[in-house]
C-alpha cells in the first residue's frame, strides 16, 4: 500500500503544486531530488542538445532561416550557448572564431560580448541589494534621493499625475511613462550627473506611471544613477562591482569595456571581436562597436561570459532555497539576495490582456505552453545576447553573439527545443523519486476518524472535522470539501505536530471546469491543519490556526 500512496500523492504534487508556479499552469513537475550534471546529462536531453548544436552551427555559419525558406541571412563570427540546471553550468558551447582573421581564435563559455540590455539585470540586483539593505525603499520617488530629478507632465496633464511620483519600481518593471532615450547629444553620453538631471526636467513623460510598460532605457539609467547616489558608491562601475560582481565571482563581467577590457591583456584575449552583416563574411565594426556609454552604463554598456551569465541565473534559481532547503552549496547562497527577495523579483508585475506576456521586475514575460518564460535581451553595436529562465524547472539558457539578431533567434529556437525535453524527463523522473515529505510518519488509516470540539461557539465553526481515505491513497477532509498533503513533523513542548496542507479538491480550482488555469478565489484553502500525535503515535487531535483556541479531539 505504501507504494501506491507515494505514487497517488506524487499525482497530487503535479497537478497543483503550492504555491503556484511562477505565472504559469500549476502543472509543473516536481524536479526535488533530482540531480543533473554536465557528466549525468539524460540520454533525452542529450540527443535534444545535439539537435540545438546542429541548429546554432548552421546559424553561425550561414545566418538566419529566413522564414523557412532556405534562404540566410548574413553569417556571423562567433556564438556563445549555455544551458543552466539549478546551481550549474551542464552544458556549453562555443560556435566561430573570437577573430575571423585568427583560425586559432575559438569561442567558448569564456568568451567575453557586450550584452547590451542586460545590463539592466545587474542595475536591477543592485537596487534590490540597496533595498534589502535599508538603503531606500522601492516606493520610495526618486526625487526623495535626487532632489534634482525631474520630469514634465505628459501631454494634456498640467500637474504631476502622481502623489507618490517616479519611484523604483516603476522604473524597473518600465512603468514610469518616461521616454526611451537619455537626452544626450551624441550616442555614447559623455555627460555628469548634474547635465542629465537637467536635461531629463525638460523632457516629458509619454504617459502616466501605472499606465502600461513603456520600455525605456533611460528610465534604468535614471534607477542606477539614484541607486548610486542612495548607496553613496564612488561610481556606478565601483557600486555594480561591489554589489554584484565580487559577491557573485564574475571573472568576466564589467561596465566600462575600456578599462575592463580593451586595456587588459588577459581579458582582451577572451573578446569577441563585434562585426557588422556583410556578403559574403560579416564586416569588422571596430572602435565604434567598442567604445564606453558614458552615463548611459546601466542601460546598457556591460560585458560579460556564458559562464558569468550563468551564475547570475543560478542565483535567481535559489528562489525557494529558504523553503526546500534544496539549494546547493554554491558560493552564491545567501550572498547577494534572500530567497523572498528572489521571488519578489520572478513574480508577474503586469500581464498583457491576453496574458501571453507582460513584465516581471525587468525580466519580461513570455508564455511558452505551460509556462511564463523570464527573458531579457539585448543589442548593441555589433553584438546581441538573450537570457531565458524557465524558474519552476531550475533551467536557464543565455545566448551571446557578435551581430544583432542572431542570439535571440538561437535562444528562442533553443528554449523551443530544450523545454518540451527537460518537462518531459522531469514529469517521468520524479514519479521515481520517493520524496519523504510527500509521505506521513503514519499510515494513512492512522489519520481517519471523526474529531469533535465542545468549545467551538462561533456559528460558522463546525463541531466535527471528518478524515476520511479516498481509495487507499488520499485523505479527505470535510473542510470546504479539501484533500490533505503532507508537509512535515514538528517537535515542541507539547508532542509531535503532522503539519498537513489544505488543497483543493481534484477538478474545482484547476480542472477542466476552470475559467482559468489559476483561480484566486476566496473558496480556494491552502491552510495549514495540525495533527497532534502523542509519544507513541497515537492521533490526539486536530488544530487550525484559522481558527484560534479551538482542538477538535479524536473520538
Amino acid at each position: 500500500m505504501l507504494t501506491t500512496i507515494i505514487i497517488i500523492l506524487q499525482f497530487v504534487q503535479t497537478t497543483a503544486n503550492f504555491p503556484t508556479t511562477f505565472g504559469g499552469c500549476p502543472n509543473a513537475p516536481s524536479i526535488k531530488g533530482i540531480n543533473i550534471t554536465s557528466t549525468t546529462i539524460p540520454m533525452s536531453i542529450a540527443k535534444t542538445l545535439k539537435a540545438a548544436e546542429e541548429m546554432i552551427d548552421l546559424v553561425q555559419k550561414r545566418g538566419i532561416d529566413v522564414i523557412d525558406s532556405g534562404l540566410y541571412t548574413t553569417p556571423t563570427s562567433a556564438i556563445s550557448v549555455g544551458l543552466v540546471y539549478d546551481q550549474d553550468l551542464i552544458w556549453s558551447k562555443g560556435f566561430g572564431k573570437k577573430n575571423l582573421t585568427d583560425p586559432t581564435s575559438d569561442v567558448d563559455e569564456e568568451t567575453i560580448y557586450r550584452i547590451g540590455s542586460i545590463s539592466k539585470i545587474l542595475a536591477m540586483l543592485s537596487m534590490m541589494v540597496a533595498r534589502d539593505a535599508g538603503k531606500l525603499s522601492l516606493d520610495d520617488p526618486i526625487s526623495k534621493h535626487v532632489p534634482a530629478f525631474s520630469v514634465k507632465p505628459p501631454p494634456g496633464s498640467t500637474s504631476s499625475t502622481t502623489e507618490r511620483g517616479i519611484t523604483f519600481t516603476h522604473l524597473a518593471t518600465h512603468m514610469s511613462g518616461l521616454t526611451r532615450e537619455s537626452p544626450c547629444v551624441n550616442q555614447k553620453c559623455q555627460m555628469n550627473d548634474a547635465t542629465a538631471w537637467e536635461r531629463i526636467s525638460q523632457t516629458n513623460q509619454i504617459l502616466a506611471p501605472d499606465t502600461m510598460p513603456i520600455y525605456s532605457n533611460l528610465g534604468f539609467e535614471v534607477l542606477g544613477h539614484a541607486t548610486k547616489i542612495a548607496t553613496n558608491s564612488k561610481s556606478y562601475q565601483d557600486m555594480i562591482e561591489k554589489t554584484i560582481v565580487l559577491p557573485l565571482n564574475l571573472t568576466s563581467t564589467g561596465v566600462n569595456i575600456t578599462s575592463g577590457v580593451l586595456e587588459n591583456k588577459n581579458q582582451f584575449k577572451h573578446l569577441a571581436l563585434p562585426y557588422v552583416e556583410g556578403n559574403p563574411s560579416p564586416r569588422p565594426c571596430g572602435n565604434f562597436c567598442l567604445e564606453d556609454f558614458g552615463w548611459q552604463q546601466p542601460s546598457g554598456s556591460c560585458y560579460s561570459t556564458v559562464q558569468d551569465l550563468g551564475k547570475i541565473m543560478s542565483l535567481m534559481f535559489q528562489h525557494d532555497a529558504d523553503t526546500n532547503g534544496d539549494a546547493s552549496s554554491s558560493s552564491t547562497t545567501n550572498k547577494v539576495l534572500q530567497p523572498s527577495t528572489l521571488r519578489e523579483i520572478l513574480l508577474p508585475k503586469y500581464i498583457t490582456t491576453d496574458r501571453q506576456g507582460g513584465y516581471a521586475t525587468t525580466f519580461e514575460l513570455y508564455k511558452l505552453g505551460n509556462y511564463m518564460l523570464r527573458t531579457k535581451r539585448g543589442d548593441v553595436d555589433g553584438y546581441a545576447s538573450e537570457m531565458i529562465m524557465i524558474p519552476e524547472l531550475k533551467i536557464g539558457i543565455v545566448v551571446l553573439s557578435s551581430m544583432v539578431e542572431h542570439a535571440q533567434y538561437v535562444a528562442q529556437r533553443f528554449i523551443g527545443m530544450v523545454l518540451p525535453a527537460f518537462d518531459s524527463y522531469f514529469r517521468v523522473a520524479s514519479a521515481n523519486v520517493q520524496d519523504p515529505e510527500l509521505n506521513p510518519p503514519l499510515p494513512l488509516l492512522n489519520y481517519i476518524g471523526t474529531y469533535v470540539t465542545t468549545t467551538a461557539t462561533l456559528p460558522d465553526v463546525q463541531n466535527e472535522i471528518n478524515v476520511e481515505l479516498v481509495g487507499e491513497n488520499v485523505l479527505i477532509v470535510n473542510w470546504n470539501r479539501s484533500r490533505l498533503k503532507y508537509l512535515e513533523s514538528v517537535e515542541d513542548d507539547i508532542g509531535t505536530t503532522h503539519l498537513f496542507r489544505l488543497l483543493p479538491w481534484f477538478g474545482e480550482a484547476f480542472g477542466p471546469g476552470s475559467k482559468s488555469c489559476s483561480r484566486t478565489q476566496m473558496d480556494d484553502w491552502y491552510e495549514l491543519l495540525k495533527f497532534q500525535v502523542d509519544g507513541n503515535g497515537k492521533v490526539l487531535s486536530i488544530k487550525l490556526d484559522f481558527v484560534y483556541g479551538v482542538t477538535w479531539k479524536k473520538e
